[in-house]
């Protein structure tokens, strides 16, 4: 029984390493929020449909509060 409890937590070993290398590799990636910023800056479309979503999120909040 001892053996498979040592395979089984050489197992989760193997995992947790592959999952710490993958976080690592995660973090190194450029965060596309950053890159994307300011890419609709002065687009009349682009203000309209976030006046637009606004308006619709005030509409709902309104309907919550009663």
């Amino acid at each position: 029984m001892s053996q498979k409890i040592e395979d089984r937590l050489a197992s989760i070993e193997k995992d947790v390493q592959q999952i710490k290398a993958q976080l690592k590799a995660d973090r190194s990636k450029s965060n596309w929020i950053t890159e994307t910023k300011g890419a609709f800056r002065g687009d009349p479309n682009y203000a309209e449909i976030a006046r637009l979503g606004k308006e619709i999120r005030d509409a709902e909040k309104i309907e919550l509060d009663e």
